[in-house]
């Protein structure tokens, strides 16, 4: 028991601590959405841009705006029952092991993951980003041989007023982008899906002509996430 413990706290943060947040460094870290809203809000006013209230916000900095229960694992070891929220703005977990306890932070350990009540499956991978390996949270979609997940991110624009009467004020907003990263028999590094066929077919070296067929045949784009998830599941029979 006291092993089981010990474990947990290594992936666990004690709690979300608060800082400032920018548009091109790091996002920092918070308690809360309110309290996001209330960083970025003062890094605003600090650069002298337009009052606003970021309460007003467009978009999300969550996957999903509520808490989901789910259970988390680490190397098949189950660790129990959580509350969940996936801040993918900070690329991180909170975490609650009840409605009314403290918010905490799931720390990105390579192995860790979280199977959520809705299906949805968080895991942490290591990804090649800005030419190093770094550990992120990923959305997996298809496992097998070919294992297809999804990295999901927002960037946060500041508000910006009206240059003159023929226009609007820009509210300030959550941008949601996705990427996909597949690991292949040949390749056990993940690597990123460019949204073209002949970079696609690369990643099927021995029936590259059997997927060219397969996604005739079966009129499948690339750049739909339902037809990778086919793609791929067919790739992995």
């Amino acid at each position: 028991m006291k092993k089981i413990i010990y474990i947990l706290m290594l992936i666990i943060s004690p709690k979300l601590a608060i800082g400032q947040a920018g548009t091109t460094s790091k996002p920092s870290e918070f308690e809360s959405t309110s309290q996001l809203y209330d960083v970025l809000k003062r890094k605003l006013m600090e650069n002298k841009v337009v009052k606003y209230d970021l309460k007003n916000v467009i978009g999300s900095p969550y996957y999903k705006d509520n808490f989901i229960s789910g259970k988390m694992f680490l190397k098949e070891k189950n660790f129990g029952s959580f509350l969940f929220k996936y801040n993918i703005y900070r690329d991180e977990v909170e975490l609650k092991v009840n409605a009314l306890s403290e918010l905490e932070s799931v720390k990105k350990v390579v192995g860790l993951q979280i199977q959520l009540d809705d299906s949805t499956l968080l895991k942490v991978i290591k990804l090649n980003k800005d030419n190093e390996l770094q550990n992120h949270f990923v959305i997996n979609l298809v496992n097998g041989n070919y294992n297809l997940v999804k990295r999901v991110y927002v960037n946060f624009k500041t508000p910006k007023e009206a240059e003159n009467s023929l226009t609007t004020n820009k509210k300030a907003k959550f941008s949601r982008y996705e990427e996909y990263f597949v690991k292949t028999p040949h390749n056990q590094n993940y690597t990123k899906i460019e949204k073209n066929k002949k970079n696609l077919y690369k990643l099927f070296p021995n029936n590259s002509i059997e997927i060219e067929n397969y996604i005739k045949e079966n009129k499948l784009s690339i750049k739909k996430e339902e037809d990778l998830i086919k793609l791929f599941n067919f790739a992995n029979q």
